[in-house]
């Protein structure tokens, strides 16, 4: 999701942002082999959600129409602390968004994908190699599909 977050972030300085992605990519939420984190509930945090709201304008409305849950921090879930015990519950006009991992990855990836410039190449890449181009100011990243012991760009 950090790719995805920064290519958007990216997008409006570059012409061309190329996102590589190792999985095979589906158009449905599901678990993929390079995330196994990704198989327990996640929550999008209210600074994280605002960030990626600003990157992607909409994400957030997307994301809560695709069926992430809302939830009030303090208010909606119960909070402990060992040497105070349960702690009263508060409205302190915070919320995130409850969802999958796959669920947040897919919107979240729909988003991006949606940016003109913005290129996703699924199962693009199973070696990096890079090298600084002195004629440039950037490091340029060159990409392979078949693993091999020893290669150059």
């Amino acid at each position: 999701m950090g790719g995805l977050a920064a290519a958007g972030a990216l997008a409006k300085y570059f012409e061309r942002v190329d996102i590589l992605e190792r999985d095979r990519l589906t158009a449905s939420v599901g678990s993929r082999s390079g995330t196994p984190q990704d198989r327990h509930p996640h929550g999008l945090l209210a600074g994280g959600l605002r960030a990626l709201d600003q990157i992607f304008p909409g994400f957030k409305s997307d994301l809560a129409a695709a069926g992430a849950v809302p939830v009030a921090v303090a208010q909606d879930m119960q909070l402990e602390r060992p040497d105070v015990g349960v702690l009263p519950k508060r409205d302190f006009g915070i919320s995130l968004l409850c969802a999958t991992r796959p669920l947040i990855e897919l919107v979240l990836r729909r988003r991006a994908e949606a940016v003109a410039n913005i290129t996703l190449r699924a199962r693009a890449a199973s070696g990096l190699s890079a090298a600084r181009d002195t004629r440039r100011p950037l490091t340029l990243i060159w990409w392979w599909t078949h693993p091999v012991a020893e290669r150059q760009p």
